[in-house]
């Protein structure tokens, strides 16, 4: 069975009628972790799975959701700005049309 799928019948019921995969659900749950906390450790992510994921048959996925806290925290490529510095916006000068 390929890694991220249970077998289904363990699976919980409820998110095999929604039809979530197990490896999606705790990814989006480790970006989110990431995004509220950025200096999560993975000891504090293998901490926190199991205030996530109570039920048994999500344990399994405990290392995958330490390894996506990991790679979410790994640096990443620097933002180019938008504008470069040096180059702010110049007022334009608009014209004014009176109105009788």
């Amino acid at each position: 069975m390929p890694a991220g799928r249970p077998r289904t019948d363990v699976q919980l019921s409820h998110c095999r009628e929604e039809g979530l995969q197990c490896r999606d659900c705790v990814h989006r749950a480790a970006v989110s972790v990431t995004r509220i906390c950025s200096d999560v450790t993975p000891a504090l992510a293998r901490q926190l799975f199991p205030v996530l994921f109570p039920e048994s048959p999500c344990a399994q996925m405990s290392g995958v959701f330490v390894q996506a806290v990991i790679a979410q925290q790994a640096p990443q490529p620097a933002r180019v700005p938008r504008r470069m510095p040096g180059r702010e916006l110049r007022p334009v000068a608009v014209p004014v049309v009176a109105v009788a």
